[in-house]
This record gives C-alpha cells, sequence and structure tokens, in this order.
C-alpha cells in the first residue's frame, strides 16, 4: 500500500504548484516482522533455557535419588545387618526430609538387631546356673540310685542343654552357629534310636515307631553330620508331630538308606 498527501502551493492569488509527499507500508512490515522475529527468538531461547534448567533440576534430583538409594542400600548387608548409615541433611527439601526418616530407621533397626543379638548371650548365662543345678542333681541321684536308664537319657538331655547354651553364648547368629558345629562320622540310627527312646519318656502317653531299612543287614546308617544340629532337628519334628497327631494314632520315625543317602523321616 502507498499513503500520499498533497497540498496546493499558492503565490498571492495563483496556484503555482503542489507539495505531495508519498509513503509505502514497506517499513512498517519490516518493522512487524522484526517484531516478530524478535519476538519467536526470544521465546526459543526462553524455551531452550527453560527446558535445559528442567533437565539439570530432573538430573540433579535423580542423582540425589540414586545416591540415597545406594547409601540405604549399603547400610544393610546381605544377612539383613545394619553395618552402615545414610548421610542426613535436616535443612533441606523433601528429599533431605527423606534421608533423615531412612536415617532415623536405620538406626532404630540397628538397636532392635543388637538387642536380638544379646539376648541369646543373656538367655544362656540365666540358663547355665538351673543347668548345673540339674545336672548335680543327677549326679548325686545316680550315687544314690546308681546308672538307671532313666538318669542316662536325663544326664544326655542336661548336656545337650548344655551344648546349645554353649553354642547360644558363642554364635550371635544361627548361621554362625550352624557353621561352627563340628562335622563327623555319626551313627545315624544309633542316635535316632536313643532319641526315640527320650522321646518315649518325654510323653508316655505317645506311642512312637522306629522302623529302619539298611542297604544290607548289619551294616550301620553312618553319615557326615552334626550330632547336636540333628538332634535339634528331630526335637523340632517330633514336638510338632506329638502336637497334631491323633490320640490313637502313633508317631512314626523311619530310616532308610538309598543309594549314597539316607533319609529321617517323622
Amino acid at each position: 500500500m502507498i499513503v500520499s498527501a498533497a497540498h496546493p502551493v499558492h503565490a498571492g492569488n495563483e496556484r503555482v504548484g503542489a507539495v505531495v509527499i508519498e509513503e509505502t507500508t514497506n517499513s512498517i512490515q519490516t518493522l512487524q516482522r522484526r517484531a516478530m522475529a524478535d519476538l519467536f527468538n526470544l521465546s526459543l531461547a526462553l524455551f531452550v533455557l527453560v527446558t535445559l534448567l528442567l533437565l539439570w533440576i530432573a538430573s540433579r534430583v535423580s542423582l540425589r535419588l540414586t545416591r540415597l538409594r545406594d547409601a540405604a542400600d549399603a547400610a544393610i548387608d546381605d544377612s539383613g545387618r545394619v553395618v552402615g548409615a545414610v548421610p542426613a541433611r535436616a535443612d533441606g527439601d523433601e528429599i533431605d526430609d527423606l534421608s533423615v526418616h531412612i536415617a532415623s530407621m536405620l538406626e532404630r533397626l540397628r538397636h532392635y538387631t543388637h538387642y536380638l543379638e544379646s539376648m541369646s548371650r543373656r538367655l544362656a548365662h540365666e540358663l547355665r546356673t538351673p543347668i548345673s543345678v540339674v545336672q548335680t542333681s543327677l549326679e548325686n541321684l545316680a550315687e544314690e540310685s546308681g546308672d538307671a536308664p532313666a538318669l542316662k537319657r536325663a544326664r544326655d538331655g542336661t548336656e545337650r542343654l548344655q551344648d546349645l547354651v554353649r553354642r547360644l553364648s558363642e554364635a550371635a547368629r544361627l548361621e554362625q552357629s550352624i557353621s561352627a558345629a563340628e562335622i563327623k562320622a555319626l551313627q545315624l540310627d544309633e542316635l535316632v534310636g536313643h532319641c526315640v527312646e527320650g522321646y518315649r519318656s518325654a510323653w508316655p502317653a505317645v506311642r512312637f515307631e522306629l522302623s529302619t531299612e539298611l542297604s544290607s543287614p548289619g551294616a550301620p546308617l553312618t553319615v557326615a553330620a552334626a550330632p547336636e544340629l540333628v538332634v535339634q532337628l528331630l526335637d523340632k519334628l517330633i514336638d510338632n508331630a506329638v502336637d497334631f497327631t491323633p490320640a490313637d494314632q502313633p508317631v512314626r520315625v523311619a530310616l532308610s538308606a538309598r543309594d549314597d543317602t539316607v533319609e529321617l523321616a517323622v
């Protein structure tokens, strides 16, 4: 578009000419396009800046969460014991608040784990005295009335209790107790036979049946095992069997030799 304006020029009463001014809209369009280009460039720059800022914030949050995860994972070992701590900052944002709560939780878990580990030692200390009294009383009874089978089984029971108390005081955890047990050659049929005799005395109202299936007649069932752990295993199985067996049914204990293995079934 062309915008024009004209005005006559007079000399006296005579018109001698005219002044004409013309202007196109090119400069306005140029100014408009320049303004649009500046606005687009500014918007693009702001978009890039905000995108970079958001990426930086997201990467920082992700890095902090990853560090918190690694610290929490390293604070507990494979067996569940608390071996480390989580760095906590109470003056930060929500992630720092989460780290404070995780650190507090790990500290409470550490105290509870320590209580459980020390409980076995305290229990062993409390049990030593009554076991010693029982053992002394059994020795006195053996001197007065002779070595009766019932007294022999009672002494075997107190010796097992003493061994259990000793291992409780030495081992803070069950895995340590098992790994520290001495493995030796054990005649399993003889051990199970003694245990069944003791169970018949402990539960006179329950009928116990023991069956042994040997690979060859007269061959002992010899295995490599820890005797005290085998006795503990059998005690727990028999205790459960007594609880759940009807009154008119027996508790059956079976030993059988199969190739290079021995099967013990209750």
